[in-house]
């Protein structure tokens, strides 16, 4: 597996630049503190998060997805995917990324590859409208 950086697509940054002067400050500085559990890479040993932390694969747990039906060509999108670890959890937005669906891809491979033949890793699924 090729190591793939989150590419954002700039509403990080127009959501930080909404905040700051409607919460006088608060909202974007706890936007930021959220934002450091996004997954940053993703390559063969494991995912590093915004904040630095690097975490092996045998270390994710389980998978939460959300998808969306309510889009015009009926297609369910993923609309996040939190990822729960040993010690804490990680984040993917994909609709704030540029290569938002490659990311899930590539933690899905990723994860199925770590794990022993034998073990199941526990996927939840919520639907949004």
């Amino acid at each position: 597996m090729a190591n793939i950086q989150a590419r954002p697509n700039g509403r990080f940054t127009t959501f930080i630049l909404i905040l700051a002067p409607l919460t006088l400050g608060i909202g974007s500085v706890a936007l930021w503190f959220w934002h450091r559990s996004f997954v940053k890479s993703i390559d063969e040993s494991g995912i590093t998060l915004v904040s630095g932390r690097r975490v092996p694969w045998n270390k994710v747990l389980s998978f939460h997805s959300r998808k969306n039906h309510s889009s015009n060509d009926g297609e369910r999108k993923v609309t996040r995917l939190d990822i729960q670890l040993e010690e804490g959890h990680a984040l993917i937005l994909p609709n704030w990324l540029e290569n938002g669906e490659e990311m899930i891809e590539a933690i899905k491979i990723g994860a199925r590859e770590a794990m022993p033949a034998d073990a199941r890793m526990r996927v939840q699924y919520t639907q949004r409208r």
